[in-house]
């Protein structure tokens, strides 16, 4: 599985926390409500039990698993394991 290079705030894109006691961890976006989206990292924060957040606390990575970016086009929900895996890969990139 490899990641390419997108923009923003998409389901399934890294970010970077700027702010909080979570500041500069990698999350991965579970979903989007207005000016904030629901972020996991599969370990502490779950799928079941994503973080809200405003989005001017987050940084765009610019790294889209592909395996994350597919589910998201067909409506599939992701896996804890998936966003683990996703988040390992760019660590290694």
């Amino acid at each position: 599985m490899k990641g390419e290079s997108m923009e923003r705030f998409e389901t399934g894109s890294l970010v970077k926390s700027k702010a909080g006691h979570d500041k500069d961890e990698i999350f991965v976006i579970t979903g989007r409500l207005g000016e904030y989206v629901e972020i996991a990292d599969g370990k502490g924060r779950t799928v079941e039990k994503p973080k809200r957040k405003k989005k001017i606390h987050l940084q765009p990575i610019g790294w889209l698993d592909q395996t994350l970016a597919r589910k998201a086009r067909e409506n599939k929900p992701f896996l804890n394991e998936d966003i683990k895996y996703a988040i390992k890969m760019y660590r290694r990139s």
